[in-house]
């Protein structure tokens, strides 16, 4: 009865005990330090606290070939010659891919080697309280070793993966494609960063994936590589619907005015502008009503957003823009396919338009661009709209 009570008491001390033969083998290990390492005892010392050095090496603890600079193994063939007990402070432990400092006094007593961990009950609630913060966080999260195997995964990281911790943990990206845990198109992507992170230390990227927009941020740490992915998806859509026309669907005037910016500000060639409005949508506006013209409107946005070589906005009420890089030849041909498409509506009164097409001069300024190529628009119109001109 005493000596249950006794191992009880034991079992329940704050600080971690394990207890090891003269041979460094597990015998026992209190509550405290099942709960921080393993309940799995009978195993070289090494080993059972999971050792860098024997999960590098593949190796048992004293045999890898860097044994002789351990500081555990050395203070602990000290006590054998003296019998006197020793104190650690801050060893470095492995746990779940996190190295953290533990402080120790290691004794002996009846031949028997004595290891008690003076502050693990903490570290062991303060890695737990970390863990839960993580997991309750949106941002993806997850560490690897240097071989590239998930230590840690947050739960927005499970999420992302449709699969269980267990699943991932120790395993790399290859065995999770083979797993089917992972599809070819994410293994493809955390490969380029993982490659990019070893080369140069770090990593960022945004990627999307399943609809979803993440900002990648990858860094070389301990060898290993930590990685927080924050979903960005509601952040680009809401720019997007702020450079977004709603009732056509075209981007707006500011992403417009935003574009050619750049077109002009890194000088970039080969640009065509083009001015477009819809013929006489005031008479009717006035003779058929709003709704009407919303729909000339609608349908004309609809067409241009079908005409993927070029970039196209609404920047007015009846005014339309477009950004295209083609050659000459090219751009009347896309115009001729826009007026085609306009032609076969069939609408009464017809939906027509009037362009004007001008090659964006990178050494003008933005308003002798947009001057010149309104002059174009211009001359359409007083030629009887329902037509473009091409400079």
């Amino acid at each position: 009865m005493e000596e249950v009570i006794l191992s009880k008491l034991i079992d329940e001390q704050s600080n971690g005990l394990i207890v090891l033969n003269k041979d460094l083998v597990v015998l026992y290990a209190n509550k405290k330090i099942r709960e921080f390492f393993s309940s799995d005892t009978n195993q070289l010392l090494g080993n059972y606290i999971k050792c860098n050095n024997t999960i590098v090496e593949n190796s048992y603890c004293q045999q890898t070939s860097k044994c002789g600079e351990c500081i555990l193994s050395n203070t602990i063939k000290q006590l054998k010659q003296t019998s006197n007990s020793q104190n650690i402070d801050n060893l470095k432990f492995n746990s779940e891919g996190e190295y953290i400092n533990i402080s120790l006094k290691i004794s002996y007593m009846c031949d028997f080697i004595i290891l008690e961990f003076t502050d693990l009950c903490n570290l062991y609630e303060e890695i737990n309280f970390l863990s839960r913060i993580m997991d309750k966080s949106k941002d993806i999260m997850f560490f690897k070793d240097s071989n590239l195997k998930y230590k840690y995964v947050n739960q927005s990281c499970v999420e992302l993966f449709n699969c269980e911790k267990d699943q991932i943990i120790d395993r790399d990206d290859e065995e999770l494609l083979m797993g089917n845990y992972i599809d070819e198109i994410l293994y493809r992507r955390l490969i380029k960063g993982d490659t990019n992170t070893l080369e140069n230390g770090h990593y960022n990227q945004v990627i999307t994936y399943k609809q979803r927009h993440l900002n990648v941020s990858k860094e070389k740490i301990e060898d290993g590589i930590l990685c927080i992915c924050t979903d960005i998806t509601e952040e680009i859509n809401a720019n997007k619907r702020a450079e977004t026309d709603v009732l056509t669907g075209l981007f707006n005037r500011r992403r417009f005015i935003s574009d050619m910016d750049k077109i002009l500000k890194y000088n970039r060639e080969g640009f065509y502008l083009a001015l477009i409005d819809i013929d006489n949508l005031k008479d009717l506006n006035n003779n058929y009503g709003h709704l009407k013209g919303d729909k000339y409107l609608e349908k004309l946005g609809e067409i241009l957003n079908k005409t993927k070589q070029g970039t196209f906005y609404r920047t007015g009420g009846d005014e339309f823009a477009g950004i295209v890089r083609l050659n000459k030849k090219n751009v009347k041909f896309m115009f001729d396919g826009i007026f085609e498409a306009l032609n076969n509506l069939n609408y009464n009164p017809p939906l027509t338009i009037s362009v004007g097409i001008n090659k964006i001069d990178i050494k003008k300024t933005y308003i002798e661009n947009y001057r010149e190529t309104d002059i174009l628009l211009y001359k359409a119109k007083k030629n009887g709209k329902n037509s473009f001109i091409l400079n």
